[in-house]
């Protein structure tokens, strides 16, 4: 689907990598507080040497990133009420709709931390599809075709998620098995909702006018 939004925080962190590594670790920046939500703690473990915006959000590059650092990171969020979940080599910190992405690239003796922080978009076919209410979970994107009616993807987001979303679905009038990830709708028009799994926390959201 040409016009998904992919903007996982492994790709931005892995595309924000191959510049940042070749970078000078010198310390040349503040915490970028203007750039980000005002919730995200500052990293107070080492300094910032640059960040700048990403598909996925804003990433923060950090000198001398440390294994423990990054640790005492996780345990400040957590005490600040974010969650947090780790897959592979990646840390994740979540709250809201807010994600923090935070992972260690070595490079030579020097371990260099990235964090990504994202915020996703409000971007959602409420006005072709009402019924349908934005979910607060994940990055939103939609893409519509007038024979096929509209895919909606949502990322970072897991299979339960979206049974709890579908939940919601079913408490407001939509028919079927949450579980099942499929449902539909008989009034005041007739609509069919599956979601399907494009890969690694990424679903799309299948709607259309029966």
């Amino acid at each position: 689907m040409k016009n998904q939004i992919r903007a996982s925080l492994i790709a931005a962190l892995c595309l924000s990598c191959a510049t940042l590594l070749a970078a000078q670790t010198v310390i040349k920046s503040d915490w970028p507080k203007d750039k980000i939500p005002a919730d995200v703690s500052v990293f107070a473990y080492a300094g910032v040497t640059d960040h700048g915006p990403s598909d996925a959000g804003y990433w923060i590059k950090v000198a001398d990133g440390k294994a423990a650092d990054m640790a005492k990171y996780v345990a400040l969020m957590t005490g600040k009420g974010w969650t947090h979940e780790t897959r592979g080599s990646f840390e994740y910190l979540k709250k809201g709709d807010e994600t923090i992405g935070l992972s260690l690239f070595p490079q030579d003796n020097l371990a260099m931390l990235v964090i990504s922080v994202y915020k996703p978009p409000r971007d959602w076919p409420t006005k072709d599809f009402p019924e349908l209410p934005q979910p607060k979970i994940g990055a939103t994107a939609f893409n519509t075709d007038p024979d096929n009616g509209t895919t909606i993807t949502i990322s970072r987001v897991t299979e339960a998620d979206l049974v709890d979303y579908f939940k919601v679905l079913v408490a407001s009038g939509w028919k079927g098995v949450p579980a099942e990830l499929e449902l539909t709708r008989a009034s005041p028009r007739k609509l069919h909702l599956i979601a399907s799994e494009n890969g690694e926390n990424e679903w799309s959201l299948s709607v259309s006018k029966e």
